[in-house]
């Protein structure tokens, strides 16, 4: 007989109360032979019920399969999910190639305290059974970021039990009058890593940025090659971007002073830097180090201390002493 589309030998069994029936049904796509068991009733109407051992991305589940008079339906809890914890219950309809995609939303998230400070809602886990997918992806909006990432619809998908939830890439962004492309976020068990570029600017080429969002904000770094100044090499630059700027440091070697440190803020068009240098002395005098537009200019010694280290700060294409 047939029964929800699905041929089927039912073995039935009467006592005084109530026809029941059982029957073995064989569900295609890897699900196998699922035993099933319910009453029938009195207008001829079934609703037999059994499980199924399946695994999924590494992770045992154990599906129930309905079968009624309409249709085959599966149902299935899946406890404990990786990285968000908590539990969903789904359920849809199989088709009759065993083929099916169900989903159903996330209640009691709990995510693992280096990520307490991110808020997920309107969670949802979806399982998708064919013959080329096999996969239990997960989904949510992720708040408690900052502002330019904020309130994202972040997704993933597990792997031999393990997830990672992923936003991006974004359309572009600016912070800090920078715009900001292919922003991508991921969402560990024990962080938040980030990517992202800043096109090339008046002051750098293309940047590629890294790093992490935590409860106290964001900082993402990257090197690059700049000339800092005109006389001087190009020496590598690393950059900074966090909560309040988008800075730089650096090391170079100024003939007759020797090594410096740059330090200093970046914005579109320019940069403010100092410069701390080593004690020197020229001359039994003291040196003082001068950034011009064209060479280190070194004054006559005026008298006969040593010199400490001096900063200095160049804006946009202008250098002065502090």
């Amino acid at each position: 007989m047939t029964i929800g589309g699905w041929t089927v030998h039912p073995r039935f069994t009467l006592d005084n109360t109530k026809l029941q029936a059982a029957v073995d049904i064989t569900i295609p796509n890897n699900i196998g032979v699922v035993g099933i068991s319910g009453e029938v009733n009195r207008d001829g109407q079934f609703s037999l019920s059994g499980n199924a051992n399946l695994t999924v991305a590494g992770v045992p589940i154990r599906p129930s399969f309905t079968l009624t008079n309409s249709s085959l339906q599966v149902a299935l809890t899946v406890s404990d999910l990786p990285l968000v914890g908590g539990q969903a219950t789904i359920r849809g309809d199989v088709n009759r190639q065993g083929e099916f995609t169900v989903r159903g939303d996330i209640t009691g998230i709990n995510l693992p305290s280096t990520l307490s400070f991110v808020t997920l809602s309107a969670a949802s886990a979806t399982l998708t059974w064919t013959p080329t997918e096999k996969s239990l992806t997960v989904r949510a909006t992720a708040t408690g970021l900052p502002s330019w990432i904020n309130s994202v619809q972040v997704s993933g998908t597990v792997s031999n039990r393990q997830l990672s939830l992923t936003v991006g890439p974004l359309d572009p962004i600016d912070i800090y009058g920078f715009t900001v492309r292919n922003l991508t976020a991921t969402l560990t068990p024990t962080q938040i890593n980030v990517s992202a570029e800043i096109p090339s600017a008046s002051v750098f080429s293309d940047l590629h940025l890294s790093g992490q969002i935590g409860s106290g904000g964001f900082r993402l770094t990257a090197r690059t090659s700049l000339a800092i100044v005109s006389w001087l090499s190009p020496v590598d630059v690393d950059l900074t971007l966090n909560n309040t700027n988008l800075s730089l440091s650096a090391s170079a070697t100024v003939p007759v002073i020797g090594q410096v440190l740059f330090r200093g803020a970046v914005s579109p068009g320019q940069f403010t830097i100092s410069v701390t240098g080593p004690n020197f002395s020229m001359l039994g005098g003291p040196g003082q180090l001068h950034l011009s537009d064209n060479q280190p200019h070194l004054p006559e010694p005026d008298d006969r201390h040593q010199c400490d280290g001096q900063h200095y700060h160049r804006r946009g294409g202008s250098r002065r002493k502090v």
